[in-house]
């Protein structure tokens, strides 16, 4: 367990979640209705659990304040004991050395200053890819109001190639890094009927 504190809020206990890789942090929606964490801030669903995330102005953790920080929402059915109040994933470890003394339990985190200096990821097209499908790719979920729904993107469309490469050629985390494009970068998805859609990556959340 670590200490967090959302937008100025006094520190909570956060449970290390070193298997999540897809988001820096998740909260319970006990805790995030007490801070206000949802008000005033553009709502991204996305996953085939429909989780809601949201950029929050100000995330800070191990003595580093990290702004505009994307954080989701846990399912209620999959809501923690109260003593914890979310969990911390890789994408916000990732910009420390960590070193963990079991013996003492104590967690050293020590920030990476060429890591921090960077914002921390987010998805900017809202396209959720089932990995599962053969040759191709189907698409899982459209985030409202995300890039891929302004090209047009509906569950259950397939796709051939996403930038000129097909299926084969996307592991899953490279996947997740085609997400969390650049703002205004073009990317160009090919259907399995030869339809062609691009997609301009931009914050929608």
């Amino acid at each position: 367990m670590v200490p967090l504190s959302a937008n100025g809020a006094s520190p909570r206990q956060f449970e290390l979640q070193l298997g999540n890789v897809s988001g820096p942090l998740m909260v319970t929606p006990a805790y995030a209705e007490k801070q206000g964490l949802l008000q005033g801030h553009p709502q991204r669903l996305s996953g085939r659990f429909v989780e809601t995330i949201v950029s929050i102005d100000h995330l800070s953790f191990a003595g580093i304040d990290f702004p505009r920080t994307p954080i989701a929402l846990i399912q209620e059915s999959e809501v923690p004991p109260a003593s914890i109040t979310g969990g911390v994933g890789l994408p916000l470890l990732c910009k420390f050395r960590l070193i963990v003394d079991y013996s003492h339990n104590r967690l050293y985190a020590i920030p990476d200053d060429a890591a921090i200096k960077n914002l921390l990821e987010k998805d900017r097209i809202g396209l959720v890819l089932d990995k599962k499908s053969g040759d191709t790719f189907t698409v899982a979920f459209v985030a409202p109001n995300s890039p891929a729904e302004v090209a047009g993107f509906k569950k259950g469309e397939k796709i051939t190639l996403i930038d000129g490469k097909p299926r084969t050629s996307w592991p899953p985390q490279a996947i997740i890094a085609f997400q969390m494009a650049d703002a205004g970068t073009m990317h160009t998805l090919k259907k399995v009927d030869g339809t062609v859609r691009q997609i301009k990556a931009q914050d929608f959340f």
